[in-house]
């Protein structure tokens, strides 16, 4: 839905696995859209809290959405990805950042040039999913 002539400078950033740093959100104001093309995407839009997610290119690569992203587009190289308030998102992260979910990922994923991930995919994902209490608890000591 996006092509080359509708990018345009410091307009609605559009998130993609590039721009995904260290869990966090490194924009590129050069990748954006008017505020009438990002209308229309209004269902890719970004809320805090979210996470984006790359589905090509480096599995496991996910990103927290921030106050300052709310509202800017999930990429075309992006999933974005919606838990439940209770779950803790940097355990989501750190999830992600695992052996075990990266080699899950990459042994499903599809196609020979540039691997890709799907719905389907993440869906049957198995999550040992602790407590929330746990999750920060986990979160905590890694911190530390």
């Amino acid at each position: 839905m996006i092509h080359k002539h509708d990018y345009v400078e410091n307009g609605t950033p559009l998130i993609n696995p590039s721009h995904m740093v260290n869990g966090t959100i490194k924009e590129d104001r050069s990748i954006s859209v008017t505020e009438s093309k990002a209308d229309d995407l209004a269902s890719y839009r970004l809320a805090e809290g979210d996470i984006v997610m790359a589905r090509r290119g480096e599995v496991g690569r996910c990103a927290i959405v921030a106050n300052r992203e709310a509202g800017w587009l999930c990429g075309t190289g992006s999933f974005v990805l919606r838990f439940n308030p209770d779950i803790n998102r940097r355990f989501i992260l750190l999830l992600f950042a695992t052996a075990t979910v990266r080699n899950y990922l990459s042994g499903n994923s599809v196609g020979t040039t540039m691997t890709n991930l799907n719905h389907s995919i993440l869906n049957k994902m198995p999550v040992a999913l602790p407590s929330a209490d746990e999750q920060h608890r986990i979160v905590q000591k890694i911190d530390e």
